[in-house]
C-alpha cells in the first residue's frame, strides 16, 4: 500500500498536497515545492495525473498520513506501482531517500546503467510490498 503524507500535522486534516511518499521501505520526499495532490471519485490526482484507488484509510499510523491502493482492478497491484513509480521518475517531483540500493540508485538517476522495465520493478516492488 501507497502510503501519502498530505495531512496537516496540526489537525490532521487534509491538506492537498503530497509532502511525502511511503512505500514498504522506500521512502521519497519532494524535490521542490510538495505536489498537488486531490481525492476524485475513482482515487487520487498527484500533479495532474489520476491514479486509481480499490481501498484508502485515513491517519494510517499518524493523522499526517492516508495510505491508498492503487488498482484498476485489472492490473496486477505490483505492476500499477512499478507504472506509478516510472510516472513519479519521470516527473522528478521526488527523491528518494530511503530505499533498496537497486531502486534508488535507479529512481534518481545515481547509476545510469540501472535500468528498469515494468516487469523487473513489479517484481522488486512485490518483494517490498509482500504481494
Amino acid at each position: 500500500m501507497l502510503d501519502v503524507c498530505c495531512n496537516d500535522p496540526d489537525t490532521g486534516n487534509f491538506d492537498g498536497r503530497a509532502y511525502g511518499l511511503s512505500l514498504g521501505c522506500i521512502e521519497l520526499e519532494p524535490r521542490r515545492t510538495p505536489p498537488r495532490f486531490v481525492l476524485t471519485d475513482k482515487g487520487f490526482r498527484l500533479a495532474g495525473k489520476e491514479w486509481p484507488v480499490t481501498a484508502s484509510k485515513d491517519w494510517y499510523g499518524n493523522w499526517c498520513w492516508n495510505r491508498y491502493r492503487i488498482s484498476d482492478g485489472k492490473t496486477e497491484y505490483a505492476v500499477m506501482l512499478a507504472r506509478f513509480m516510472f510516472w513519479l521518475k519521470g516527473r522528478k517531483l521526488f527523491t528518494c531517500t530511503t530505499g533498496p540500493d537497486p531502486f534508488f540508485m535507479w529512481f534518481d538517476d545515481r547509476f545510469k546503467e540501472m535500468e528498469y522495465n515494468v516487469p523487473k520493478l513489479a517484481a522488486l516492488l512485490a518483494k517490498e510490498i509482500h504481494t
